[in-house]
């Protein structure tokens, strides 16, 4: 893959933010003799909500055949150590393709909530 990283001039609304743009060869050996190109567009963002503890993450991936994005609504229960900290929240999980590379007959989609905890250092 060969990409090119853009990152932000500092939007006020979200403190971080990135765009990367790629363009990618597959090959599917495993199912069939099957490849194909595309380009990727590649969005992340993330911001937090003042002195809550509460904070927004996540990115969306953009092929010419798929879109995919993962998002996190976190709250920080604890702060560990200098670094490490527990926080509690959401995650979802969003992935459609309008081409399914093992048949061809499907158009796979997944949407996924989960509640999750995650521990970081």
């Amino acid at each position: 893959m060969k990409g090119i990283v853009s990152p932000s001039r500092g939007n006020q609304n979200l403190p971080f933010q990135g765009r990367i743009f790629t363009y990618r060869h597959e090959n599917f050996v495993p199912f069939d003799t099957y490849s194909r190109d595309t380009a990727q567009l590649t969005f992340a963002y993330g911001t937090h909500f003042g002195d809550t503890g509460i904070s927004l993450t996540g990115w969306l991936d953009w092929t010419g055949y798929n879109i995919q994005t993962q998002n996190q609504l976190l709250y920080k229960l604890a702060d560990i150590a200098e670094g490490q900290k527990i926080e509690v929240g959401l995650e979802h999980l969003y992935y459609y393709e309008d081409e399914d590379v093992s048949n061809g007959y499907t158009t796979p989609e997944t949407s996924v909530l989960q509640v999750m905890m995650k521990y970081s250092w």
